[in-house]
């Protein structure tokens, strides 16, 4: 493996010692790492080495702050006057199907502290300046809310170890600053599930429904077995809004007219995870012939 002292990959050889690092993104699981020690001289003198070997893998805890913290709790960091940066590892490893998260990061403390906000996949090496930002310039009068996704939250629960790194910075701001984090499990809840189990002595549903910025609300269709439905077609219209743009995602079909089986258990249509989308307020209307599905949840 090369030494990553210098671009050419060589050891950094002083006057007294040598010295050679190696990338732990280098290594695979179980790996052996060998050193070699030779004389580039041919004398008969001998000679006598000191050799020193550092494992630096955890070396994150002592220079950093890392605060370790599993969905659905909260922590506050306590203030400091500091620009250096704070990590959080956020892990999912206590979800279950159709669940996902809502975590709030507030800033406290001096009026004038703006932080960013930042993740990296854990999991994988990554370049310092490899992240994603998701919230810029935030000030202690507003909140970063990050949520993940209710459909890909269902892999998270399959994998007891996912993880997400955070990365609190900042921006600007003196004196002492601080942040509140809040993460929150939600359970997925289809509204009115028992008005929306069609059958045929109760074959529509129809409401009319409120939704706040960044809800989430899912409906789950149920259509009987045998029960001569020839079409099931689901419209959102009449939509009004101060500000934005309402997203309907359904988990059947799609524009080509390619048609999918009921949803799997635990499995809601998202952003990430979906058979069509449209933004409203545009009508939002999508119909199937049921000779083309089986009976179960369409969501």
């Amino acid at each position: 493996l090369p030494c990553i002292e210098n671009g050419s990959g060589a050891a950094d050889e002083t006057a007294s010692s040598i010295t050679c690092s190696i990338s732990v993104c280098d290594l695979s699981c179980g790996e052996q790492i060998y050193f070699g020690v030779a004389r580039s001289s041919n004398t008969a003198t001998n000679y006598e080495f000191d050799i020193t070997i550092t494992e630096l893998y955890d070396d994150l805890d002592d220079d950093y702050r890392l605060i370790n913290l599993n969905a659905g709790q909260s922590n506050s960091f306590t203030p400091e006057d500091t620009n250096e940066p704070i990590y959080i590892q956020l892990s999912y490893g206590n979800l279950n199907q159709a669940q996902f998260t809502v975590t709030t990061i507030t800033p406290t403390g001096d009026a004038s502290t703006v932080l960013d906000i930042e993740t990296f996949s854990v999991g994988s090496c990554f370049d310092e300046s490899d992240s994603n930002i998701e919230c810029n310039n935030v000030d202690t009068t507003e909140s970063c809310i990050l949520r993940t996704d209710p459909c890909t939250a269902g892999h998270l629960a399959d994998d007891p170890n996912s993880t997400t790194l955070l990365r609190i910075t900042r921006e600007s701001g003196t004196g002492v600053f601080g942040f509140t984090i809040d993460s929150e499990i939600i359970s997925i809840s289809p509204i009115d599930s028992s008005a929306t189990r069609l059958s045929s002595s109760n074959p529509s549903y129809s409401a009319t429904k409120e939704i706040e910025e960044g809800q989430w609300q899912f409906y789950d269709f149920f259509v009987d077995e045998n029960d001569g439905y020839s079409t099931i077609e689901v419209t959102v219209n009449n939509v009004g809004c101060n500000d934005g743009d309402i997203e309907v995602y359904m988990s059947w079909g799609d524009d080509s007219g390619n048609y999918v089986d009921s949803a799997k258990p635990g499995v809601w249509p998202t952003s990430l995870c979906n058979n069509l989308d449209s933004n409203t307020p545009s009508v939002t209307s999508y119909n199937m012939d049921t000779c083309e599905f089986n009976a179960g949840s369409y969501r």
